[in-house]
């Protein structure tokens, strides 16, 4: 409906963020007159966003740099979503919509007609995109916000022609943890990729799966160092589901052939189990660098842990030792 003068004095009597709460409760995109005299004197991203559906780099990156100063508001998210344009390349899908799905996905008011028509909108067009980085980021982009994953919509992309696609399907999948996705997880595992697989474990892992240690253990012998690394992160940012073998799979590690990963294993005993006393009481003007002496230590240390009880007395001890670990929930460190 037009603005009366009378609409006009309050508009302008109320603040930026009760302009957008106004239109948002009442499910408005803000036609281009409000636009023009309110919002844009307020906010000169404004000016911008009205135009988006026929963008330039220089408008884009203008947009992106006020946004990763300050984040955008829900209003600003539906007016992206509204009028991104589906044959728009990487540019303003890569950049700008991942920023608005994150204004929409945060906002408490999703339950709104017109954020989640926003959010639908620019999901159905973006993993329907036919630029793989562009299905790739939006896949990324609803790993945040497992509740806007169109279950049909992943489904599809878990078997894209991409793998990088698949793999960000794959993650978006396992962040919404039900038992329709779980099926697709398991049965990825039986991809011929090891990169593929490598995401699908990794995702059972942080659902609690057993399935995923498993999957992680076996390609930690893998030949790909890219492969090994990610499968150490993943059992260090998930150690309960096995901690016994996840120790195991990281001592592992400290013979690995390649230097980074040796010192990964390292930073990941010592985040599951604790810091080297030693090298925590290091002087305070040595940096912080891992060395193969610290390598060894912890070898030693494992090598202890893990070795067979030769006597009454050890099988005693090592009760004692298990006993304490239930209750602190860890183990002891290394010295």
């Amino acid at each position: 409906a037009r603005l009366q003068p009378s609409d006009w004095q309050l508009i302008h009597q109320a603040s930026l963020a009760e302009v957008e709460e106004t239109l948002l409760a009442e499910d408005k995109i803000p036609p281009a007159e409000l636009i023009e005299q309110v919002l844009v004197p307020r906010d000169g991203a404004y000016r911008s966003l009205e135009l988006l559906d026929r963008p330039t780099p220089s408008m884009v990156t203008t947009l992106v740099a006020q946004f990763e100063r300050r984040p955008m508001s829900p209003l600003q998210g539906v007016m992206v979503a509204m009028r991104v344009d589906p044959r728009e390349g990487r540019d303003v899908w890569v950049r700008l919509v991942p920023k608005a799905i994150d204004a929409l996905g945060a906002s408490t008011r999703a339950e709104r007609s017109i954020e989640q028509a926003a959010v639908d909108r620019m999901v159905r067009l973006g993993l329907a995109h036919p630029d793989e980085l562009v299905r790739e980021s939006v896949c990324l982009s609803l790993a945040k916000y497992p509740n806007q994953i169109p279950a049909e919509g992943l489904a599809t992309l878990m078997a894209d022609s991409s793998e990088r696609v698949r793999r960000a399907a794959i993650r978006a999948a396992g962040s919404t943890a039900d038992q329709a996705t779980q099926a697709s997880l398991v049965d990825a595992l039986k991809s011929p990729s090891p990169a593929i697989q490598a995401e699908a474990a990794s995702q059972l892992l942080a659902q609690g799966e057993a399935e995923g240690f498993e999957a992680l253990r076996r390609l930690s012998v893998s030949p790909d160092d890219e492969i090994r690394r990610r499968v150490l992160e993943s059992l260090v940012r998930h150690p309960q589901v096995d901690r016994e073998g996840t120790l195991r799979v990281l001592t592992q590690f400290l013979s690995d052939a390649k230097l980074e990963i040796r010192q990964r294993a390292v930073a990941g005993l010592e985040q599951v189990v604790g810091p080297d006393k030693d090298w925590e009481n290091r002087p305070a003007n040595q940096p912080k660098v891992f060395t193969e002496e610290q390598v060894s230590r912890w070898k030693r240390t494992m090598g202890t842990y893990f070795s067979p009880a030769d006597s009454d007395e050890k099988l005693r001890r090592l009760e004692m030792i298990r006993k304490t670990q239930e209750s602190i929930n860890v183990l002891p460190v290394a010295n």
